[in-house]
């Protein structure tokens, strides 16, 4: 009998030190002994992404939650525990917003290691004598733990992983000044304590506040691994959680079903106003007078109908005058065709200067065979226009002809947007549930039209506005 206790206690304590999911849920149990856990199904999501952290495989990873769904318990409590466990000689930052939330987080750090579980799984890390306060601990292979306040002095403290967790509180979000010194700190001063560049990891925890905050800040960097968890989910969604298991949301329904239900939810809408709980617990901030295209209205596909099915491709190209940092994007959208349905099929978005920009029209074209190429009134696209007006890809086939088109507006974007609007509502536009552009493109409509770039949007209601001028299909 003892020896199978003793096999049993062997197995139970290897799931620990593997499993970051099963050794949160006891982590809680010895910190939070009143409180009862509920093992909602996202918290998989979340550890999966910090064991991938922890295995090497990301370096740059940011998760977006609503408040009070445990993200700084799993994130700053839990995973820097997790992680000196399994190599004490880590260094680990972990900053908040002030000096009390991060001391408050970094005692709890403290006391999970300190206690008889956490020696019992992991035996070999110890914290250092005399290397214990309430802003850093050490351990005996001089790794450890420090916590920091955004904007607080790090200087000469190397890092091998760094957690940010809520580095704005949310009643500065508004402020252009405040948003901008939090991230200059991140990238001016975080990221430099990174004792190796190439292998050391960044951990971003937040609940949304602002178009510019410290997300939308990095993820304009594209290097960013994200897992986005909405409190509603506005869409199908199949989020990979390891060996082969899914955590799969439904457009409608609720992050934490048993904690806050839909009701629970609405209620707090009604008390915290549509734009933060839109920022805070559905992670999409907008501006005021942005979210003019309802991200919800759009219909959603999981795989797009068989090319024989719809009746064309089209392209719309967006094209930016230079390619200079601070310039627009040139964006071309491909879309398939059926009757009054319309299907976004592929994105591509460029800085390019002129010669690259003509190849990247000619390799867009032959990559998906469009019938039609409409290219916006710009002197840019009015050069492209010239150039493929009269070429090889404009030609008669068994289908008919193969276009380019130039397009000149003649009214404003927001009106040209409030104009096609109609058929998104009407549900006959439609997005793929999963493409590797498809975040960056949902921003852009969510802000529209006040967000910081609108290219594919335009591109998207050029397109749109042209297949409604029912042009005969021999002149188009």
């Amino acid at each position: 009998m003892n020896d199978h206790h003793d096999v049993d206690r062997e197995l139970l304590r290897a799931i620990y030190r593997t499993d970051l999911k099963a050794f949160y849920r006891k982590a809680v149990e010895e910190l939070f002994p009143g409180r009862s856990y509920h093992p909602a199904e996202y918290i998989a999501a979340v550890t999966y992404a910090l064991s991938q952290v922890l295995d090497g495989e990301v370096t740059r990873q940011i998760i977006n939650m609503p408040p009070r769904h445990f993200k700084s318990t799993i994130v700053s409590i839990v995973f820097p525990a997790f992680v000196l466990g399994h190599d004490p000689s880590r260094k680990i930052i972990c900053v908040s917003y002030g000096s009390d939330l991060a001391a408050e987080l970094h005692n709890l750090t403290r006391e999970l290691m300190k206690s008889d579980f956490y020696r019992w799984v992991f035996t070999e890390t110890k914290i250092k004598a005399g290397k214990d306060t309430e802003t850093e601990i050490k351990t005996t292979k001089n790794g450890g733990r420090r916590a920091v306040s955004t904007g607080g002095p790090i200087t000469g403290f190397g890092a091998d992983l760094i957690i940010g967790d809520d580095l704005m509180k949310p009643e500065d979000a508004n402020s252009e000044v405040k948003r901008a010194k939090a991230n200059s700190y991140l990238q001016s001063t975080l990221l430099s304590r990174l004792e190796e560049k190439k292998h050391g990891a960044m951990v971003l925890v937040q609940q949304r506040l602002h178009v510019d905050d410290t997300t939308g800040h990095l993820l304009d960097s594209g290097n960013w691994e994200h897992l986005s968890l909405p409190a509603i989910a506005v869409k199908k969604e199949k989020i990979y959680v390891g060996d082969e298991q899914w955590f799969l949301r439904e457009p409608g329904e609720a992050l934490d079903p048993v904690r806050e239900d839909l009701e629970t939810l609405a209620k707090i809408k009604a008390e915290v106003g549509e734009q933060v709980f839109s920022s805070q617990w559905q992670q999409f901030p907008t501006l005021p007078g942005g979210n003019m295209l309802k991200l919800e209205q759009f219909r959603r596909y999981e795989v797009l109908p068989p090319r024989h099915w719809l009746e064309y491709y089209v392209q719309s190209w967006d094209t930016a005058v230079t390619a200079s940092d601070t310039s627009d994007y040139s964006v071309c959208t491909t879309w398939g065709k059926r009757g009054n349905h319309h299907y976004l099929i592929d994105v591509c978005r460029v800085k390019l200067e002129y010669p690259d920009l003509r190849k990247a029209v000619e390799e867009q074209f032959l990559k998906h065979g469009p019938k039609l190429v409409i290219l916006e009134g710009s002197h840019i696209g009015k050069a492209l226009y010239r150039e493929f007006y009269r070429s090889k890809y404009c030609r008669e086939t068994n289908d008919g002809p193969i276009v380019f088109k130039f397009y000149t507006p003649r009214v404003s974007k927001e009106e040209r947007a409030a104009v096609q609007s109609v058929k998104i509502e009407q549900g006959f536009v439609w997005l793929p549930t999963v493409a590797d552009w498809l975040e960056v493109f949902e921003k852009e409509v969510r802000e529209f039209p006040v967000g910081k770039n609108d290219d594919q949007v335009d591109s998207m209601v050029q397109y749109l506005a042209v297949i409604a001028l029912r042009i005969p299909r021999v002149n188009w």
